[in-house]
């Protein structure tokens, strides 16, 4: 099978969305021909090949990433993106004739997806993301409140011979401001979880390899420092704590960076809260085997790769319940979700895990457990099953 991907985000320069686009391709490159269609930035090949994927990078203006960017700059960005990438992939689906265009995000990859399906008859499967839904600009459970851009949505959906959503909290959103708006009712979104390589990590490290004592109840989250991500609600979690013994660490870059330390320092919280920037990921992972319990006070999630990376080392969740990571944990079998802003009730299950013994390791086995069916293996395996479905339909209305 020949599949061509479109995505604005993917390595180096991503985020979850673009991290997922990765995982998903290189998964389905170990069996199929994928070829990915991105944008270039300084010092990347214009082409290259990454696995076994064949990587087209096409010039933007600027970095096609929305939390980062002004409103005009990232609408220059992703104009130029659409633009050269329509180009550049009727180029490829005429010289290497796919069977199927999988486009991550609805804009501005699936706007290109949609153009060269329609002139080369290919099948166009997209995937939705947070980003897709929600405006990323006002950092909070916003839709976009341009026509334009929610029209646009819905023509991509529209004609997109399939289209999945990475939880059932975004479809249903989705459906919500963008489908039923326009008097549709009948188009199906169907739900596939993200997955990760599961991580096997021998643990190697203790916590006094990190400065902490081994007595110390280490919180750890990880996240871009942006107002959606909410770490300020961390702090305050932590102010509320008295023990001395609980710790915090944040890892993550992002322009709340020096606001986030001032506060720390203004509590006197030196001591207790510690950022990490951003690690490589075998650095992360040695902070997630030290650590015990993965903690987020999130405003929303599209669903949260991060999640499974904590699952994997079996570690209790204790995070928001507005979010597709509702479709991943379970109140009380293998973390807790919390309401929004709901302070004192974080402090009060962190506080649970900590002095219930019993309880915490039954989270912990449970989360090792539940973390085999989101392998990244098993997700690609129902995008193949999908595509391969697409295929068959465009066969048999050929031979009609």
């Amino acid at each position: 099978m020949k599949i061509l991907v479109i995505s604005h985000e993917f390595p180096p320069l991503i985020g979850g969305g673009g991290k997922s686009a990765y995982l998903i391709s290189s998964e389905l490159s170990k069996e199929s021909q994928v070829d990915v269609l991105t944008p270039y930035y300084n010092k990347l090949k214009r082409v290259e090949k990454i696995g076994n994927m064949n990587i087209f990078r096409v010039k933007v203006f600027g970095r096609v990433n929305v939390e980062f960017q002004s409103k005009g700059f990232i609408l220059l960005s992703f104009a130029s993106f659409i633009f050269f990438g329509t180009i550049k992939g009727l180029l490829l689906a005429v010289k290497n004739r796919y069977d199927i265009i999988h486009s991550h995000f609805v804009i501005p990859s699936g706007l290109i997806g949609t153009v060269i399906s329609f002139l080369t008859k290919i099948p166009h499967i997209t995937t939705i993301y947070e980003a897709d839904v929600f405006d990323p600009r006002y950092q909070c459970l916003t839709p976009y409140k341009s026509i334009f851009i929610k029209y646009t949505i819905y023509f991509v959906i529209k004609f997109s011979k399939r289209t999945i959503s990475i939880s059932s909290y975004i479809a249903d959103a989705t459906k919500k401001f963008y489908l039923y708006p326009y008097g549709e009712r009948n188009k199906q979104i169907l739900v596939i979880n993200l997955g990760i390589d599961l991580i096997k990590y021998d643990k190697q490290k203790e916590k006094t390899d990190f400065g902490f004592k081994q007595e110390d109840f280490v919180l750890i989250s990880i996240g871009r420092l942006v107002k959606r991500k909410n770490f300020e609600g961390l702090i305050e979690i932590m102010r509320e704590i008295e023990d001395e013994k609980v710790k915090l660490v944040i890892v993550g870059n992002g322009p709340e960076y020096s606001m986030l330390k001032e506060k720390v320092e203004r509590y006197g919280l030196q001591r207790k809260v510690f950022f990490l920037r951003n690690l490589a990921d075998k650095e992360k992972y040695e902070y997630l085997s030290i650590s015990d319990v993965f903690v987020s006070t999130t405003l929303h999630e599209g669903f949260g790769i991060v999640y499974l990376e904590a699952m994997c080392f079996g570690l209790p969740i204790v995070t928001t319940n507005e979010g597709g990571q509702t479709d991943l944990i379970t109140d009380g079998e293998n973390g807790f979700l919390v309401s929004v802003g709901d302070i004192k009730s974080f402090v009060e299950k962190i506080k649970l895990l900590r002095s219930n013994k019993y309880l915490y390791e039954r989270i912990k086995f449970n989360n090792l457990e539940k973390i085999k069916s989101f392998s990244i293996k098993s997700v690609a395996e129902k995008y193949m099953k999908l595509f391969k479905e697409v295929i068959n339909e465009r066969y048999n209305l050929s031979i009609l």
